[in-house]
């Protein structure tokens, strides 16, 4: 039987496995890492800002203009997980949160850096065709009705939980990999088990 490693336990590890194990459903699959409730994965959540994250500074640097030309193939993405996730009964609710993304601005304020902010958001939108709800009023307000938000917690440890019933799950980071004659890799775990891999995923 092909054996086949994945090494991580973050967002990416976990979203990799997922998708492993739907393509190599005869494979044995082991997946390697220390569960870490803490890490960044799932600290800092899972934030679909793209467009609410340009501002004065970012608006025409290489990577905002990237991350704003793929931003509908960004968005699809994050649609096709959830459907994908509801489909094999993984969950039985949406992972997207909230009804989009508002910023808001006193219309007298004085701090320029602020309007700067505001005002580019709104060129971004303008240049890159994405619809926007701008309302002018005490306080000018622009409503992203499509960058909405997702439980980072909820989303990997309803993945992780869904993993473990079908695959090997390993509560140990790797210490060392090392390539055999006959292109296999063996990977050491911290607890100094040692396990012969056809294919390994970092």
């Amino acid at each position: 039987m092909n054996k086949i490693a994945i090494v991580g336990r973050g967002s990416l590890a976990l979203i990799t496995a997922l998708e492993v194990e739907r393509e190599f459903k005869t494979s044995d699959i082991y997946l390697y890492g220390e569960q870490q409730k803490f890490s960044a994965s799932y600290a800092a959540g899972a934030m679909i800002n793209i467009l609410s994250e340009i501002d004065c500074f970012n608006i025409n640097h290489p990577l905002s203009n990237w991350k704003l030309k793929y931003r509908s193939l960004a968005l699809n993405a994050w649609e096709e997980l959830n459907n994908y996730l509801n489909n094999l009964g993984i969950i039985n609710q949406s992972i997207l949160k909230g009804t989009g993304t508002e910023i808001s601005i006193s219309s007298d304020s004085k701090n320029i850096v602020e309007k700067k902010y505001f005002e580019s958001i709104i060129e971004a939108s303008a240049r890159h065709k994405i619809s926007i709800e701008h309302i002018e009023g005490p306080h000018n307000k622009l409503f992203i009705d499509d960058e909405r938000s997702v439980d980072s917690k909820f989303l990997l440890n309803t993945i992780e939980k869904y993993l473990i019933s079908k695959i090997k799950c390993v509560n140990s980071n790797i210490v060392s990999i090392k390539t055999c004659s006959n292109g296999k890799l063996v990977l050491k775990d911290g607890k100094n088990d040692e396990i012969l891999f056809d294919q390994v995923v970092i």
